[in-house]
């Protein structure tokens, strides 16, 4: 018996390359499976708890090619260490001998392999055989100016003009005007219309312009952090409520202010007359306009009468604004009059709703297939129906009929809070960590510290914590028990962040992690245990109070996004940061010495990323001379960002053969300026005129845009 086993283990150990392969194999037919699994009615429990051990195996499958991969990339960068570096590191935690990293994914392949063969006899009698439904894929959208969206509300949009510029009849010091409207009535884009209308902009002299989200947000310190940042782009979420009430107070005293309050939707009257007060610090002629969709919070903050209520559109004007989106070209409708009836019956289910008659209408742009007109207008979602916070049955079916990539992406902004502003830059960098996984909505899960974990199993994949403080107690003992092994975990928004013991908890109980986020975290040390994560691809500590990273970060491979910025105690950068050759992105804030003596980008860092680097932003380095001529090498390059650089003289002659480099961007660099602007002397234009878009000092000199 024993003698059986130790061959058995042997046979793991060496020579599994077929089963490697096979199981590569396996998991693309699982995930056609998945994807199929999308345009088939989920009618039956057998077929639902099928498909969830499926995507929980394909999961796990996925982990197991991801840790060989991993592997391979350890080794190379072993290859270009020193001798002496390749024994130091031959008997780290993460380096164990072949023969144990063999025999031990041995284990994982046979133990995914026996999983497998039990869903396939579970699959004996699931519906696989049914055809999916005949539905036709629809991805085609037009891009339609928000203007359509205030088709038939230019009188209210007046109306609130008018408001802002007359305040003589008013009695109080500073006025709100209520937009009311039902989901998708256009209460944003009116007020957005209003908001950058010349005559406010220019003629109404408001000395401070706000917009602030409100959405659920019912606490007075949220509400005061969102309107001080809108004013001054600074975010003081650590502070206790009394010193925020007075920075607000600082901010507005003697000034005259235009705040948009955006999609309020309770009534907290005593949050608000508390806010209220603080707001009364403005000079007279200061205006408040505030979007809801609840007659009783506009009648309890408003003082304007009648508010502004927003009615939905006649049947005329929204088969107008249907067939704009629709066709190409105007009157195009009157050629296809079969599609025309279609069109009508789709707007009469619209109820008068302009969201939704441009979001069906761009869905099926240039589209003359009538079976495709047919689908949307007697889909089963029309018949669902809807609660009071659920999204409109046009936007459900917008998303259905992305395919199924684009759906991947969608999904996971499922993680951020309401009115969270993304990045242009980072969001897909998030995408690109989980290499666009198919990833259902059972998977994700947003903690708000109030739900007592209810929604958690072990199907969530992907945790997003918003809003209040973190008890990390209750996190570590009643949530993390009860959820898979997690590939995200996000901080998405400032606040008071977790702290060591929350991420010593991760690193031991999901070590298949993607995405970390842990922005404003009061984390000081990183655990060096942080080197166990092989598979982290994005790791955020953005405005976090670190002060040390271990040298054992450098272990990640296959990290692609290292934020580090805003980190203001942060001593010194691990010293192998070269050996992590998978960066894409990598930004810091030090107060190291040695950097602000530093006159030019380290060697190292040219080096390590000379093939991957795709955005660099360097700032605020008073000492810095010169960018290095090797910085051709950097062939990736797509963003460089320069800024606060007075004794920079000029760019390299060889920046020109950046041929990838998309943006660049320099600020407050006045002797490179003038350098590189396309009249005058303009020494360095010739080398960077092949740069789509050029911004020097926020002013944009050359772009690609239409």
């Amino acid at each position: 018996m024993v003698a059986s086993i130790a061959s058995e283990e042997i046979c793991m150990a060496w020579g599994f390359k077929k089963d490697i392969e096979k199981l590569a194999n396996t998991l693309k037919s699982i995930e056609a499976v998945l994807l199929d699994a999308e345009e088939r009615p989920v009618d039956s429990h057998e077929w639902g708890v099928w498909l969830d051990k499926l995507k929980d195996v394909c999961y796990d499958a996925e982990d197991v090619l991801d840790e060989f991969e991993t592997e391979a990339v350890r080794k190379q960068v072993m290859n270009r260490m020193s001798i002496r570096k390749k024994v130091s590191n031959f008997f780290s935690f993460s380096n164990t001998c072949p023969l144990a990293f063999r025999l031990r994914m041995g284990h994982k392949i046979k133990e995914i392999r026996e999983r497998l063969n039990e869903i396939e006899v579970d699959h004996k009698g699931t519906p696989t055989d049914r055809k999916p439904e005949n539905k036709p894929v629809i991805i085609k959208a037009n891009e339609i100016v928000i203007a359509s969206e205030v088709i038939g509300k230019e009188m209210e949009k007046e109306t609130i003009i008018n408001l802002l510029k007359d305040h003589s009849e008013l009695s109080e010091e500073v006025s709100v005007i209520p937009i009311v409207g039902v989901g998708g009535a256009g209460k944003t884009a009116v007020a957005k219309l209003v908001y950058d209308d010349e005559r406010v902009k220019n003629y109404f002299g408001f000395d401070l312009k706000m917009w602030v989200c409100v959405s659920e947000d019912s606490a007075l310190k949220q509400w005061i952090v969102k309107i001080i940042r809108s004013a001054t782009d600074m975010n003081y979420s650590k502070l206790d409520v009394e010193p925020l009430q007075r920075k607000l107070g600082e901010l507005l005293r003697d000034k005259k202010y235009l705040l948009v309050l955006d999609d309020v939707w309770s009534d907290y009257r005593e949050e608000w007359i508390k806010l209220k007060t603080l707001l009364m610090e403005g000079s007279c002629g200061s205006k408040i306009i505030v979007t809801t969709r609840s007659h009783r919070v506009a009648s309890n903050m408003s003082t304007v009468s009648p508010y502004i209520t927003l009615g939905t559109l006649p049947q005329d004007v929204c088969l107008s604004l249907f067939f704009k989106c629709a066709f190409r070209e105007l009157g195009q409708e009157n050629r296809h009059p079969k599609l025309k009836q279609i069109g009508e019956e789709i707007v009469n289910k619209c109820g008068g709703i302009p969201l939704a008659v441009r979001t069906l209408g761009s869905l099926l742009y240039s589209s003359t297939d009538e079976n495709e007109w047919k689908h949307v207008r007697d889909s089963e979602i029309w018949r669902a129906r809807e609660k009071e916070n659920e999204i409109l049955p046009a936007l459900r079916l917008s998303y259905d009929h992305l395919p199924s990539h684009l759906k991947r992406c969608f999904v996971y902004c499922s993680l951020f809070p309401k009115d969270y502003e993304f990045d242009s830059r980072t969001l897909p960098l998030f995408w690109m960590a989980h290499g666009l996984v198919e990833s259902p909505e059972g998977e994700f899960l947003i903690v708000d510290y109030n739900s007592k974990f209810k929604l958690a199993s072990k199907t969530v994949r992907h945790l997003s914590f918003v809003g209040g403080n973190v008890s990390e107690k209750e996190i570590i003992s009643d949530l993390f028990p009860k959820v898979g092994n997690l590939r995200t975990i996000s901080f998405p928004v400032a606040g008071e962040g977790p702290g060591k013991a929350f991420v010593e908890a991760c690193i031991r109980r999901f070590r298949c992690l993607r995405v970390l986020i842990l922005g404003y975290s009061n984390i000081e040390v990183l655990p060096k245990e942080i080197g166990k994560l092989k598979h982290l691809r994005y790791f955020s500590l953005d405005g976090s109070r670190l002060r040390k990273v271990p040298n054992s970060l450098c272990k990640l491979q296959s990290l692609q996004t290292l934020d580090l910025s805003g980190c203001m105690e942060l001593e010194e950068l691990p010293k192998d940061t070269r050996y992590m050759i998978g960066l894409r992105a990598f930004a810091f804030t030090t107060k190291q010495d040695r950097l602000l003596q530093l006159v030019e980008l380290p060697q190292w860092l040219l080096e390590a990323s000379a093939n991957t680097l795709q955005i660099l932003l360097i700032d605020k380095c008073p000492n810095f001379i010169a960018l290095p001529d090797s910085l051709k090498y950097l062939t990736s390059l797509q963003i460089l960002c320069i800024a606060d650089y007075p004794q920079l003289a000029s760019l390299p002659e060889d920046i020109r053969h950046l041929r990838e480099l998309k943006v660049l961007s320099i600020a407050n660099c006045p002797m490179v300026s003038d350098r590189c602007l396309p009249a005058g002397t303009g020494e360095d234009w010739p080398n960077i005129a092949h740069i789509p878009t050029i911004r020097i000092d926020g002013e944009t000199i050359q772009s690609s845009d239409p």
